[in-house]
């Protein structure tokens, strides 16, 4: 009983409610308990009938140690209030422990829908969402264990949970030092390091047409008659059309490419603009940038156009570029 208290006083969920577990499968160990749920006093009283000798461990009766403390005061003290509340958080612990097993029976269930890549483990977030909270909880825990042989704790769970309900744009995070998160769209990924992780979804590439597009994305500049309502979005921007060289460009960066971003002073190497906002180096590659006939690097799709073709009070020719589905491809492209 007295680890019951401890996770409760430490502060935990209904896992660590079930205490000790009289039956417990470790990747191929087996670890029973065949004793567990028998009073001391029962266990004396078999020995002295059975004629048994046993050992006596002397730090038990020692208080420097918590746990000692808590079965030789706090459950005493607990008593004074409920002369069966050893019972109590028994009852407490086998309700906690058939609630964890229902929870194990369906992760298992789910576990055939995780993405299991050679370093990396990934959720698809659409799934997610259609799981009761506690659930969700369950397989993110879950997901971590099984990944780093440890269970996140209250902090990291909530900060995983944050993580998997924003969806716009992609993310990149380190919860620990063996443990990062990527969330791209409805994708969550998670690795001991940001190089495990699998290549991004998202990339350009030249097709048939010599559109630059990614599955049935397409870049779309479109020329606005009026001011249009300004606003940076992940993937839309607004920019001085009569500070733009067409035609326009999309590829991914090259050695020494360099960067005005959008209210810097001056030009900076792209290589510090991504060290700056923290972007893996893994994603550097796979980021599309918008490039104009004379190479000047515009938008980084995703993160900030460049100072060069900022709008302000003289622009007179808006033009808005999107990165955009075919299915929405209803504006004249440039």
């Amino acid at each position: 009983m007295e680890t019951v208290l401890l996770n409760i006083l430490r502060g935990t969920g209904v896992a660590g409610l079930r205490g000790i577990p009289r039956f417990r499968r470790d990747g191929g160990v087996c670890y029973l308990r065949p004793l567990l749920g028998f009073s001391k006093q029962k266990i004396l009283a078999y020995c002295k009938d059975w004629n048994l000798e046993f050992a006596q461990d002397e730090t038990n009766l020692e208080m420097d140690y918590t746990r000692n403390r808590v079965r030789l005061e706090l459950i005493p003290y607990l008593e004074t209030y409920n002369p069966s509340v050893k019972a109590a958080l028994h009852r407490l612990s086998q309700a906690a422990g058939e609630t964890e097993d229902f929870l194990d029976e369906k992760v298992s269930e789910i576990s055939s829908r995780i993405i299991r890549g050679e370093k990396y483990i990934g959720l698809d977030l659409t799934d997610y969402d259609k799981m009761p909270l506690v659930l969700q909880k369950k397989v993110l825990r879950s997901l971590v264990k099984e990944l780093t042989g440890n269970f996140p704790d209250h902090a990291q769970t909530a900060l995983l949970e944050e993580i998997a309900q924003k969806r716009e744009g992609s993310s990149y995070h380190q919860l620990t030092g063996q443990l990062v998160a990527s969330r791209e769209y409805d994708l969550l990924y998670l690795a001991t390091c940001f190089e495990s992780l699998p290549e991004p979804k998202f990339l350009f590439s030249e097709d048939e047409n010599g559109l630059y597009s990614y599955k049935d994305w397409h870049l779309e500049v479109v020329a606005r008659d009026g001011k249009p309502v300004l606003g940076s979005m992940p993937f839309c921007e607004t920019v001085d059309g009569d500070k733009l060289s067409l035609p326009l460009d999309v590829r991914c960066r090259k050695p020494g490419d360099v960067f005005h971003p959008l209210g810097a002073k001056g030009a900076k190497k792209l290589k510090d603009f991504f060290i700056d906002l923290k972007i893996p180096k893994r994603v550097r590659d796979r980021v599309p940038l918008v490039v104009d006939a004379k190479g000047n690097i515009i938008w980084v799709v995703g993160f900030r156009i460049s100072d060069l073709v900022k709008v302000d009070e003289n622009t007179e020719k808006y033009i808005t570029l999107r990165i955009v589905s075919s299915c929405h491809l209803d504006s004249p492209v440039l």
